[in-house]
């Protein structure tokens, strides 16, 4: 009894105080001392990670692979219950040139198409040149890569297998054809040809001139103003727009608004030509040269104010607001009976990004695109971003480096789950959840940007190692690509 009680008065002094395990040499005394010092040393915050960590490989869904080709969607079909009835769904990307993130798109439309009925993309591309690149995918591969037409993604080798099966459900492939449409509000020269040959079906330009007669000087200004803002982009991180050219834009960008003005006041005998969706596309084309042409010239101005290469507040809400607007035209008007693949950066695709906090930038007062959608949509709009733990993004001569993401991020808490790739949803968490505190994820072009990102998205798809896209390397003419 005496030595029982002998051996726990040493067990509680070892505890108290590790350090005088050499009193001792029983071995067990040795262990209750080491023990002790493992409970000493515990770090609360560790612990807390841990929980986070053994919570997330829970919530998660282990994705299998990345690779476009692999039709096995086991993985991926748990989506079907969590998407819902959406019948929009944004697929994000923290840059224009996450390699890894294009293949997993790629693989995630497929699904989308053939598991859940989804047959439109839209894209965050010149409205007009993906309008003409979804008419050339019918004819072949090859027509729509010579045009020069397709959407930059689709003319990288992580995405381009999403292009052959564009076509192939158009020739002969036992799917539904998928369609495709862009919604930024970028115009060349090919979409003056096309505007005009609209305008002279109807109106001649050396016609009689009356209140709603569009002449050669009304075209030769809008031409003008088209080229101009084709012309407007950031350049070494600067934004290039001839200011002196500006100031003469008076007299263009009222031939515009009066070329509007005629084609509504007109509307009966364009829609007689044309159809009625096809006026609604050009007027609303024509109203976002305007925007773009606002837009372009507020950031210049911004050039010497925000260091952020003249992409100011100003001009990045004109853009979204118009690319937001006409996504729900597409939405409800073009495509009202159909679902839609939303391609573009997760700056634009996210809700309420004003509410992010990002160190480089300011982004209160920030309108996206996905705001416009949510608030027109509803729960209908669906959001996901895609993000990466380390690696690099880039594309060309221009890479960045990834570091990993810090411990304590949402992306280095998904990196310690040990998946290589998953998804993670966001959408119906409870009211009260660690993950609608204030975290770290980096989707903004992997800038510390934080947010309760349940409010922003609606999933995340992570992938721990991003790499830069590549330029297509594929050759023409290949068996079955015409």
């Amino acid at each position: 009894m005496r030595g029982s009680f002998m051996s726990a008065l040493l067990g509680l002094c070892l505890t108290v105080f590790p350090h005088v395990h050499a009193w001792s040499s029983d071995p067990l005394q040795e262990r209750l001392a080491a023990n002790a010092v493992v409970v000493h040393d515990i770090d609360p915050a560790a612990a807390a990670r841990a929980e986070r960590v053994d919570e997330l490989r829970e919530l998660a869904l282990e994705v299998r692979t990345l690779d476009p080709m692999d039709e096995a969607f086991s993985d991926l079909r748990p989506l079907v219950r969590l998407i819902g009835d959406a019948r929009v769904v944004a697929l994000g990307e923290s840059s224009h040139g996450d390699g890894n993130c294009f293949r997993a798109k790629a693989r995630l439309i497929k699904f989308l198409h053939q598991e859940m009925g989804f047959d439109v993309i839209a894209w965050e591309a010149p409205q007009h040149a993906t309008r003409l690149a979804d008419r050339l995918l019918s004819v072949g591969v090859d027509a729509a890569l010579e045009a020069a037409v397709l959407p930059g993604w689709m003319t990288t080798n992580e995405a381009f297998p999403l292009v052959e099966y564009v076509h192939a459900t158009r020739n002969g492939a036992d799917r539904t054809p998928i369609s495709m449409a862009g919604f930024d509000c970028m115009y060349d020269e090919r979409y003056l040809e096309d505007l005009f040959a609209f305008l002279d079906a109807v109106i001649e330009p050396e016609g009689d001139v009356d209140e709603f007669h569009i002449g050669r000087r009304e075209r030769e200004d809008i031409a003008l103003l088209v080229r101009a803002c084709a012309r407007a982009r950031r350049v070494d991180g600067e934004f290039v727009y001839d200011l002196k050219e500006h100031s003469s834009r008076a007299r263009q960008r009222l031939s515009l608004v009066r070329t509007i003005d005629t084609i509504d006041a007109r509307r009966t005998a364009f829609a007689a030509v044309h159809g009625e969706l096809e006026v609604e596309y050009w007027l609303r084309t024509l109203r976002n040269v305007l925007l773009r042409e606002r837009s372009a010239f507020a950031a210049l101005l911004a050039n010497s104010e925000d260091g952020y290469g003249g992409w100011n507040l100003a001009s990045r809400n004109l853009r979204d607001r118009a690319m937001g607007e006409t996504l729900v035209w597409l939405a409800n008007e073009v495509f009202p009976d159909r679902k839609l693949i939303v391609w573009a950066a997760t700056y634009h695709s996210a809700v309420a990004a004003g509410e992010l906090e990002d160190p480089r930038w300011p982004m209160r007062g920030t309108v996206s695109m996905g705001d416009v959608a949510r608030r027109a949509l509803g729960d209908s709009y669906y959001s996901i971003g895609c993000v990466a733990g380390e690696g690099a993004w880039g594309l060309g001569k221009g890479y960045g480096r990834i570091e990993p993401a810090g411990p304590d991020t949402l992306d280095g808490l998904l990196m310690a789950t040990g998946m290589e790739h998953s998804y993670l949803p966001l959408r119906g968490l409870p009211p009260v959840h660690w993950l609608r505190e204030r975290l770290v994820s980096r989707h903004l072009r992997y800038g510390d940007t934080s947010g309760s990102w349940p409010d922003h998205l609606d999933g995340i798809f992570f992938t721990r190692t991003e790499r830069p896209v590549s330029r297509l390397t594929r050759p023409r003419s290949s068996p079955g690509s015409n």
